[in-house]
């Protein structure tokens, strides 16, 4: 895992200019992404579109992503439990790779991904219950004086390796919503219905999802997500006990560069 994880330090460096075999590749601006590093402390972890209660105690869940000029972009995301419980096998503790394009199709957004979810930390890549999903999203954007208004489609074929799950997939329908109330406080807030069609051989169903936070920005390189609130409601009927969930917690974007 370490030699895995090197060689991805080396190839993103390789990407941005910072470690070059050939003196030329550093003059093109293009090849040097925009970084963004994100921490967010939660008081539970919630899975996504499922509503599933996979850790009830804290969780760090942290994130960094690059995006280039040209809309190609990779993120590694990573969830680590805060309690005292044994991490092995521990649902608390995830990291997600993706590899994706975000482009324009004339006033529509999309992006395009491939996304591979290691659920079997902290024994990485066992590829034996471990998920491997193409996301696909259109999306508008309306704004209105301070308002920005993103409705969205998205759908998510999802495959569980090793056969472990038959396959499935996610269908959402959403909206984002940014108010820019000053230069130091935006209000950012979303809400979303998915239909799970049975990824990971879970009952299948619909699912609602609604976020809302401040976000502060404490310097022009630093924001402030505080606080911050997600509420989960399973809106099929599963018998398996899922309920509505609330969770709290607080996050920092920063973006050097």
């Amino acid at each position: 895992m370490k030699r895995f994880m090197g060689a991805v330090v080396v190839a993103a460096l390789a990407a941005t200019g910072m470690v070059t075999q050939n003196p030329a590749h550093a003059e093109a601006g293009s090849w040097t992404p925009s970084w963004t590093f994100s921490v967010d402390i939660l008081s539970k972890y919630v899975g996504g579109p499922n509503n599933i209660l996979l850790y009830d105690k804290p969780v760090s869940q942290n994130n960094i992503r690059a995006q280039w000029k040209s809309g190609f972009y990779v993120n590694v995301w990573n969830s680590q439990i805060l309690g005292t419980e044994s991490p092995v096998g521990n649902a608390g503790n995830e990291i997600d790779y993706a590899l994706g394009y975000a482009g324009k199709l004339g006033s529509f957004g999309f992006d395009i991904s491939l996304n591979y979810f290691d659920l079997s930390a902290p024994k990485l890549f066992e590829f034996r219950g471990d998920i491997v999903q193409i996301g696909l999203e259109l999306n508008r954007a309306f704004t209105f004086d301070e308002h920005t208004f993103t409705p969205y489609l998205r759908v998510e074929p999802s495959w569980v390796t090793a056969h472990a799950a038959p396959f499935g997939a996610y269908f959402h329908a959403g909206v984002g919503h940014r108010w820019k109330v000053n230069d130091f406080l935006t209000i950012a807030d979303s809400a979303r219905i998915v239909y799970d069609a049975g990824v990971y051989g879970m009952t299948e169903g619909y699912n609602a999802r609604f976020d809302f936070s401040p976000v502060w920005k404490l310097t022009p390189e630093l924001d402030l997500r505080f606080p911050y609130a997600r509420y989960f409601v399973p809106l099929s009927h599963y018998g398996d006990g899922r309920k509505n969930e609330l969770v709290l917690g607080a996050g920092l974007d920063w973006h050097p560069w």
